[in-house]
């Protein structure tokens, strides 16, 4: 992946869908639940659950293609 300090959230979301091959829905879980949170000032606490989920989607694809 190329440098993500000077992508976008949904750059680096359509980025790790299409070059690296992660779940979709669960991409745009963290996309959106990171927009939300840096530039929304939502609560964090708010989005830690479906964040935590999806990490578990994704940790789970990328384990079964080991």
């Amino acid at each position: 992946m190329t440098d993500p300090d000077t992508k976008t959230p949904g750059e680096v979301a359509r980025q790790a869908v299409e070059r690296e091959g992660l779940p979709a829905d669960p991409v745009r879980t963290l996309r959106d639940a990171f927009r939300a949170v840096e530039y929304g000032a939502r609560d964090p606490e708010e989005y830690e659950p479906a964040v935590e989920d999806a990490l578990e989607d994704i940790e789970a694809t990328t384990e079964d293609d080991s």
